[in-house]
C-alpha cells in the first residue's frame, strides 16, 4: 500500500483526531481543576495573602490622596496677597510648616511602599494596617 492511499489517509485521520480529543479531554481536566481552585479559594491572584496584601494597598492609597490632598492646599496659599509684608511673611511661614509635613508624609509613604514591598514578597511580617 502506497502512504497517500485511502487506507492511510483515514488512519492518519484517525491519529490526528485521537490526538486532538485526548489534547481537549486534557485541558478540559486542567480547567475543571482550576475552577475548583478558585471555588475553594484556593486560587488567588496574590496567595493565600490576598486580603492582607489588599488591605496593605488601601493603607498606601488613603497615604498617596493625603499627600495630595496637602499638595493642593499648599498651592492654594498665596505668595503674593497684597503688598503687606506681614501678609506675605505669614504666608512664606504657612508654606514653609505645608511643605515640611508634605516631606514628612512624602518619607512615610516612601516606607510603607518599601515595607509593601517586602510583605508582597513574602519577606517581612510586618503590617501597614493599623
Amino acid at each position: 500500500m502506497h502512504p497517500t492511499s485511502p487506507f492511510f489517509s483515514f488512519l492518519f485521520f484517525n491519529l490526528e483526531m485521537k490526538a486532538h480529543e485526548d489534547i481537549v479531554k486534557s485541558l478540559d481536566q486542567e480547567f475543571r481543576k482550576v475552577d475548583k481552585s478558585y471555588e475553594t479559594s484556593e486560587l488567588r491572584v496574590f496567595g493565600e495573602n490576598t486580603s492582607k496584601i489588599f488591605a496593605e494597598l488601601d493603607v498606601i492609597r488613603r497615604k498617596q490622596i493625603n499627600l495630595a490632598s496637602d499638595h493642593v492646599s499648599l498651592e492654594s496659599i498665596q505668595d503674593i496677597t497684597s503688598n503687606k509684608e506681614h501678609n506675605t511673611a505669614k504666608n512664606f511661614d504657612k508654606k514653609q510648616a505645608l511643605l515640611k509635613n508634605l516631606m514628612e508624609k512624602l518619607d512615610d509613604l516612601t516606607e510603607s511602599m518599601d515595607r509593601f514591598r517586602r510583605i508582597s514578597e513574602g519577606e517581612g511580617h510586618d503590617s501597614l494596617v493599623q
